[in-house]
């Protein structure tokens, strides 16, 4: 099919008028061609405007005018939705992240008390210089365990520990 046979009653309308039109001013133009003497008293009698036909079918429809109404005012709603609950997002935010400070300080301020204790207490513990406790100290400091020693291409020291471990029990006697 062509584009022509498609065209809808509003199309010919268009063109009704427009060859009205077109032919209202041939008529003018033939009666004051120039060559008469005497001047011409008629006045046309189409529009002035040769386009205000053409206003008449620019204007839409009720069903479309209505349509765009209620279309503006969804789109309007949606956006007023849409900015309130991005408002009451960004106080949600704020207001979580304030807390995970808040939270985050105190949790720093509890730890940085808690390891200055222990680091006082071990100091305490380190420093101790009651008479016959030395091989105690030693105990604690010198890994006795075994378990953190590398087994490769290391020497036996088994025996070193063991003596250790009987100063610290019995103490040196002299």
């Amino acid at each position: 099919r062509c584009w022509v046979g498609r065209r809808g009653p509003r199309t010919t309308n268009f063109n009704k008028m427009a060859e009205q039109d077109f032919l209202d001013g041939a008529e003018t133009q033939t009666q004051d061609n120039g060559f008469d003497s005497a001047p011409s008293a008629e006045v046309p009698s189409g529009p002035s405007d040769p386009y205000a036909s053409i206003a008449n079918f620019d204007s839409e429809p009720d069903s479309i005018r209505a349509w765009r109404a209620e279309f503006e005012s969804r789109i309007t709603t949606l956006e007023a939705d849409a900015e309130k609950k991005q408002a009451s997002t960004a106080t949600k935010a704020t207001t979580e992240l304030q807390d995970w400070y808040r939270e985050y300080e105190s949790k720093k301020t509890d730890r940085a008390s808690a390891n200055k204790s222990e680091e006082a207490a071990f100091v305490d513990q380190r420093d101790e210089t009651t008479p016959g406790s030395e091989w105690d100290r030693v105990a604690r400091l010198v890994d006795l365990s075994g378990k953190s020693s590398n087994k490769c291409g290391t020497k036996d020291t088994s025996r070193m520990k063991s003596l250790l471990i009987q100063l610290k029990q019995s103490g040196l006697t002299r």
